[in-house]
């Protein structure tokens, strides 16, 4: 199996090995769960929310950084935002999930289809693994690929199709 590394500056950190082969299903709600635990741990440190009151506010922690660019949490400063980070958090970082957010596919399984069937690419690479996460930075790097007959359907319901992309 190959294995494809996700640019680290994508992340924020360490790049995160996705197998090639791997479906959405063996990346299980189970192994979402143990994503989540150390998020689970900076609850631990202060789990009131009462040790800001006694000192100076600091700044987050890295991993709090983390969480906010993979938009798992909706803010960069709150720790009890992690508190309700579920692994359904996870799923919706997924691609075909934000394919249906950007308003790419009509519903969930077509959008599966066309990452598998290599219609669409993040950034100037073709993805075809369903289960990639997709952070916020790249979210708007979210495209069809140039050579798919769905990006020439759109372009045609649009009236925007360029006689020079004809020629292509």
């Amino acid at each position: 199996m190959s294995t494809w590394k996700c640019p680290e500056m994508w992340l924020g950190g360490p790049g995160l090995t996705q197998d090639a082969g791997a479906s959405p299903k063996q990346l299980g709600i189970t192994q979402l769960h143990h994503l989540r635990a150390p998020t689970q741990e900076l609850l631990a440190v202060c789990p009131d929310g009462s040790c800001t009151a006694q000192r100076p506010p600091r700044p987050p922690p890295p991993s709090l950084e983390k969480l906010y660019g993979l938009g798992l949490v909706g803010s960069r400063r709150s720790l009890a935002d992690c508190e309700s980070l579920s692994a359904a958090a996870f799923c919706r970082r997924r691609l075909p999930c934000l394919l249906l957010k950007l308003r790419m596919a009509q519903n969930l399984r077509h959008a599966v289809t066309f990452v598998e069937q290599g219609h669409v690419r993040v950034g100037p690479e073709v993805v075809t693994d369903p289960a990639l996460l997709i952070p916020r930075a790249v979210e708007d790097f979210i495209t069809w690929v140039d050579a798919s007959r769905l990006r020439q359907k759109v372009l045609d319901y649009n009236q925007e199709r360029d006689d020079f992309d004809l020629a292509a």
